[in-house]
């Protein structure tokens, strides 16, 4: 059943008639049965979602047929409805759990697609078969033919983004394949940074790639998720200073460049707020006035740009003993290092309010990275830490409502009240600028749209 602050949404979103069903699991779980009547639906689990206000929502269940679990995720559409779903009638889909692998409810303007089915990612249907998996390993593991017979386990699967799992051999996992939609990996293929000799230090090493399957493949590395120790409270956090030291020495491999990525970032904090304020319209006003600050001053920053993670947190970090290793190297780029580290203290912060680590036991993590990353010969900038902390936590303020977690109203205004500390803190006196015109000139530079969360 919708709670009220969805039914609220619903009501200001009419473009997207499906939107309801998408936001209540009981209502997806009546139309899945309704579409497959014989075939014994035990439970339907919403996962997460990706809505764009008045375009777009994407919504992901765990559907437990029989002793399986089968991912399916369903789109609501918006004005362009009619043509998208009669797009997905001609296709032809592979046949699945449910009978058809892909299905089309017109009433609602909405898409039902079952795993492996679906839009963008092309290689997907390619993971199931024997043989197909076979070619598709051969073509991603060229150089390694005794992983090129394995079998797939999946680690992690977004809808129409990406794919990844652990090839095996034998149980034992020996590597790690990503697919991706052809935009996202020609997207990775222009912006690439090509790693120098050595970074398999501190960053996970690529051992294949196929340009035809959009895939790229990677050693696999043994440990833990740092996110793991951090959020097991008997777990010590020495692995956090760690981590601190494997950004560092990937901050320190290249020399700075002269610019950096801030000012996209402020266009990125405003965007965020709209999708935000129209999420939680009572917070509009808060939202709106908290990201200007940050935008403006994001954008007023100068720093020299070095290689940065992009995506860092514990997430994103692997522990074995004493050795940090990074993970997920798709977001690897230009940038301003205290980002990496505002990001990774973001998540923290997050955390803290998601009620999955104590508050002290945050602080202390927040603390033993930058002592991990200070041991180095990396610089560290505590304002603009603050800054991006701020700014990061603003960025994945909607993932609360993402992740459809049962509090995520009350855990949202709890985390911009921590944003709005943070950016209204005072600071050393610097000469007075105009937040308002430089808020204007990164809207005039920037086209400013509904990302969606």
């Amino acid at each position: 059943m919708l709670g009220s602050a969805e039914a609220r949404m619903v009501s200001r979103d009419p473009e997207l008639t499906g939107l309801a069903t998408l936001l209540d699991a009981d209502r997806t779980a009546q139309m899945l049965r309704m579409i497959a009547p014989d075939v014994t639906i035990e439970t339907v689990v919403p996962q997460y979602l990706r809505y764009e206000p008045r375009t777009r929502c994407l919504a992901v269940y765990s559907c437990q047929i029989g002793s399986r679990v089968i991912p399916i995720h369903v789109i609501a559409h918006g004005r362009d409805a009619a043509a998208r779903l009669a797009r997905t009638q001609r296709r032809s889909w592979e046949s699945g759990p449910l009978g058809e692998g892909a299905f089309c409810w017109p009433e609602q303007g909405l898409e039902v697609f079952v795993f492996p089915n679906e839009g963008r990612i092309e290689s997907l249907g390619w993971t199931q078969n024997a043989d197909c998996r076979h070619a598709l390993l051969r073509r991603a593991l060229s150089e390694c033919p005794d992983l090129q017979n394995g079998t797939l386990r999946t680690l992690a699967y977004k809808p129409e983004q990406s794919y990844v799992a652990a090839v095996e051999v034998e149980g034992v996992p020996k590597a790690v394949i990503k697919l991706y939609t052809r935009s996202g990996f020609q997207s990775l293929q222009t912006t690439a940074i090509p790693l120098e000799k050595g970074q398999e230090l501190e960053s996970i090493e690529r051992i294949g790639q196929s340009s035809s399957r959009a895939a790229l493949a990677y050693r696999w590395v043994d440990g833990d998720l740092l996110q793991d120790r951090i959020t097991d409270p008997g777990c010590d956090l020495d692995g956090v200073a760690a981590a601190g030291i494997a950004i560092a020495s990937l901050h320190l491999r290249q020399k700075a460049r002269k610019s950096s990525h801030a000012v996209t970032d402020a266009a990125r904090t405003l965007a965020i707020a709209e999708t935000l304020s129209f999420l939680l319209p009572k917070l509009a006003p808060r939202v709106r006035r908290v990201s200007e600050v940050l935008a403006s001053r994001l954008a007023d920053c100068s720093t020299p740009a070095q290689i940065t993670h992009g995506d860092f947190y514990a997430k994103q970090v692997v522990l074995a003993e004493d050795h940090a290793t990074l993970i997920d190297l798709d977001e690897l780029g230009w940038g301003d290092p205290m980002r990496d580290l505002g990001v990774f203290t973001a998540h923290l912060e997050r955390d803290v309010v998601g009620e999955t680590v104590a508050a002290d036991r945050a602080k202390e993590a927040a603390r033993l990275l930058l002592e991990g990353y200070g041991s180095t010969r990396a610089e560290i900038d505590s304002q603009v830490v603050d800054l991006y902390t701020a700014a990061a936590s603003l960025w994945i303020a909607p993932h609360f409502f993402r992740g459809r977690d049962i509090g995520w109203q009350e855990r949202t205004e709890t985390l911009l009240e921590r944003i709005e500390t943070l950016a209204f803190a005072k600071r050393p006196k610097q000469r007075k600028k105009s937040p308002r015109a430089k808020v204007e000139f990164v809207r005039s530079s920037y086209a400013l749209s509904h990302i969606g969360v």
